[in-house]
């Protein structure tokens, strides 16, 4: 598994205007994680991007414990289909929450 998160490892260049493009910010990230009871982002990163097209962003929810998770985006799906990992766990695979992703 650690090999798959391996290549989320980007170059941020084009594929950042993507990002952009797309606007995601605290009030978009608030409706993705509504399911996580996350109440309202209080805090957003983008942290980059692979070569699938996939965008990467860490959250932070203002709920009881302040819970930080990682979304991520598919540009490819016509939905925008997301996922949702809680930061502790992909940080123990050596990806980091609010920091870019390594080039």
């Amino acid at each position: 598994m650690k090999k798959s998160l391996l290549l989320l490892t980007i170059t941020l260049s084009a594929l950042t205007l993507n990002a952009n493009a797309l606007g995601l910010g605290n009030k978009e990230l608030s409706v993705a994680l509504k399911n996580h009871s996350c109440g309202k982002v209080t805090r957003s990163m983008f942290m980059g991007a692979d070569a699938e097209g996939m965008l990467y962003y860490s959250a932070r929810c203002n709920n009881r414990s302040e819970s930080e998770y990682v979304v991520q985006v598919d540009t490819n799906s016509p939905k925008g289909k997301t996922r949702i990992l809680e930061c502790s766990i992909v940080e123990m695979l050596g990806i980091k929450c609010f920091k870019l992703l390594d080039s």
